[in-house]
């Protein structure tokens, strides 16, 4: 199944998900009271209903990422696993429907 390797100072995480989401981030904070790069490697199994976290790290300066698409014929075992709750997530989504919609409203959009 196709997915990514993720190489991390020579350190391999390889991660797939055959019905969901998967994702590698890196984001840059910087502000008065922090100043930090971090990097999270997650996903979502829709199918099973359960997030799954392989990598979560803050990188420093002289870190070497390599990202490769490929056929994932083995999986790194993840760092944690959480079941999503279907009601608490159609909840949420509900009230960020409701929010942006009041935030159109507002602006004479809609």
């Amino acid at each position: 199944m196709i997915g990514f390797e993720l190489k991390l100072n020579g350190e391999k995480t390889s991660a797939s998900i055959e019905d969901g989401v998967l994702s590698l981030i890196i984001t840059k904070l910087t502000n008065e009271h922090e100043d930090a790069i971090n990097l999270d490697f997650s996903g979502l199994n829709t199918k099973d209903h359960e997030h799954i976290y392989w990598l979560s790290k803050q990188l420093k300066d002289g870190d070497e990422l390599t990202i490769k698409i490929k056929n994932i014929e083995e999986l790194s075992t993840p760092v944690k696993m959480k079941k999503i709750h279907k009601k608490l997530e159609k909840d949420r989504k509900l009230e960020n429907y409701y929010s942006l919609k009041k935030s159109l409203e507002a602006e004479g959009l809609i």
